[in-house]
């Protein structure tokens, strides 16, 4: 990398639940790696506020933030309905770029926007959580080193009940604004997880459901298969739970493993004998750092942008996840 140190960076919209984590995250363990400059959002009495949270100007026309010579990237937090257009418009002012998932509705905007940030040869980043969590890395590690055999069931839920109240904004479930709902918001966690293990599915099962009666779907199961691997994936999501609900369940022939729970979460081994074994915090010796940070370690030279390949956090892989999200969706119309 090339970028000073500390990089300049800017915030491109603020609509994205996860942006307030995100910035926090920052602040508490990168705030000396990079600075924010400007902060740009649809709306102005949000992107004030988070302007105020990063010390930065707030900026009404985005151009602005593209056209600034010391900004070296850009994170784009803004609606999903509005990536390709920001996203290319940074990719041609050579900025960097961190988007939260997903990378955009369509598979061809997706597509374009790939192929306009591969011509720019600039370091890109999409944000799927589930890829960087020491728990599912673990799981990772485990299927590289052949211990559950040949998996043959891989089933992975993750719920809340943010439907039922008003925790989520109006535009989430505005189809034009987020590009669908449950599927294409929470389900992406599993989903993305289960391209990264398996690669894109050759079939897909899905059913949607609004139990909330709102614009877009609040439950969806979306089932992977694959011609050339044994297993059934499948990825539940619902927005109208009880409770927090993570889950995931990886079953092969010799060994299965099951992860329950988000923060501290409970993971239990049993072996191909049939024997049980509980999986320690000192067995996770993965790295816990979000898509972001590991973004803003490859603008300042401290990681590579092979790790972020390696990942599964590349747009590349994002066009993967859009596209077997496109294809849910397409199968669960009529």
């Amino acid at each position: 990398m090339k970028t000073k140190k500390p990089v300049t960076l800017a915030l491109v919209g603020a609509w994205h639940v996860h942006t307030n984590g995100f910035i926090k995250e920052f602040q508490k363990t990168r705030s000396e790696a990079a600075v924010f400059k400007r902060v740009w959002d649809t709306d102005p009495e949000r992107g004030q506020r988070f302007a105020k949270m990063l010390q930065a100007t707030w900026t009404p026309d985005f151009s602005a933030i593209f056209n600034d010579p010391e900004i070296d990237g850009v994170m784009i937090e803004a609606e999903t309905s509005r990536h390709k257009e920001l996203i290319q418009q940074a990719a041609a002012a050579g900025k960097h770029i961190f988007t939260d998932k997903i990378l955009a509705p369509s598979v061809s905007e997706a597509e374009d926007i790939l192929a306009h940030t591969n011509k720019a040869g600039i370091v890109c980043c999409v944000s799927h959580e589930s890829l960087t969590r020491p728990d599912y890395r673990y799981a990772k590690r485990l299927m590289d080193e052949g211990w559950f055999g040949d998996v043959v069931s891989y089933y992975f839920r993750r719920s809340h009940g943010h439907a039922k109240t008003d925790r989520l904004p109006s535009s989430w479930f505005d189809p034009a604004t987020a590009g669908g709902g449950a599927l294409i918001d929470l389900g992406v966690h599993g989903i993305s997880l289960a391209v990264y293990l398996f690669g894109e599915p050759d079939h897909i099962n899905s059913h949607l459901r609004s139990l909330v009666k709102k614009n877009v779907e609040d439950t969806a199961t979306v089932s992977m298969t694959y011609q050339h691997l044994p297993v059934i994936a499948v990825s539940h999501t619902n927005l109208v739970s009880s409770v927090m609900d993570n889950y995931l369940e990886i079953i092969g022939t010799d060994g299965s493993l099951y992860v329950i729970g988000d923060r501290d979460p409970e993971l239990t081994l049993y072996d191909k004998h049939g024997e049980k074994s509980s999986v320690s915090s000192a067995d996770l010796t993965e790295t816990d750092l979000i898509p972001l940070i590991r973004w803003i370690d490859v603008l300042t030279g401290t990681d590579t942008e092979t790790s972020l390949h390696e990942a599964g956090l590349s747009f590349s892989a994002g066009v993967s996840v859009v596209r077997t999200v496109s294809a849910a969706y397409q199968n669960s119309r009529p």
